[in-house]
């Protein structure tokens, strides 16, 4: 461990964390106090962590958006790839229409897709709790991401086709986020896109829907997961003429 130490630039220097690192190891080391005073029977006190809150898990939320003609130029990136090319395609743009999380991709399996073509409006994406990043958080269950068209025409003709055990996972190819997070990485870099992140493409995804449609909030949480409906008030202002629209539409009724 080296003190907390590491080498850069051949230097030995002290090594910095991310907050959410810390955040972490700030509730692991609570929780592993909480249980040592259980079990051993006296009092923990709480003050310290009282006094000391960790850092938040997240500083402000990233505004990046698809500028104009970037989605072309990141599908036609993935053809440099030197493997999966169509897939990379595939999950790129599974990602913006489902706008689930990409860990929640990475588990879907194909019995997860509940697909109607007599009723395309009854298909969605059975997301399962487990499969969930805020799984053991109150509140948190399964959910059902229903499918906008451009979802619907992807599954239909792209996904399956190729489509096995039900049990099987619908993109095997990549074992967790942090792969596919480098693959698109790449993936930027060779379509010029800068300060692009694989999440950003789910934000993409939401922003559509408050731009394009009329359902709530509470509808939108439904499908993607969010628990903090204040979470989706930033997304308010891709609507500003709504509620004015609403009200007209209720006093003229």
């Amino acid at each position: 461990y080296k003190g907390g130490k590491t080498i850069v630039d051949g230097e030995e220097v002290a090594r910095t964390y991310k907050p959410a690192s810390i955040r972490q190891y700030y509730y692991a080391l609570r929780t592993a106090l909480k249980w040592h005073a259980k079990v051993h029977d006296y009092h923990f006190n709480e003050k310290p962590f009282h006094d000391n809150p960790p850092p938040p898990a997240w500083k402000e939320p990233r505004e990046r958006r698809l500028e104009e003609g970037e989605l072309g130029r990141l599908l036609s990136a993935c053809d440099k790839m030197y493997v999966n090319q169509q897939h990379l395609k595939d999950i790129i743009e599974f990602q913006i229409y489902s706008c689930m999380r990409a860990g929640e991709t990475l588990l879907m399996r194909w019995k997860d897709i509940r697909f109607d073509e007599d009723k395309p409006t009854g298909s969605y994406i059975f997301v399962p709790k487990e499969n969930q990043k805020i799984r053991n958080k109150r509140g948190a269950v399964d959910r059902e991401v229903s499918m906008r068209r451009e979802l619907f025409a992807l599954v239909k003709d792209r996904l399956l086709p190729r489509k096995g055990d039900p049990e099987d996972r619908v993109f095997p190819f990549w074992a967790d986020s942090n792969v596919l997070g480098h693959r698109f990485k790449v993936i930027c870099k060779n379509a010029k896109s800068t300060d692009l992140k694989i999440h950003d493409l789910r934000h993409e995804g939401i922003s559509w829907i408050f731009e394009n449609t009329n359902l709530t909030d509470i509808h939108i949480s439904k499908m993607t997961g969010h628990l903090e409906l204040d979470t989706l008030k930033r997304y308010a202002k891709l609507r500003p003429s709504s509620i004015g629209e609403r009200l007209w539409a209720q006093t003229t009724a």
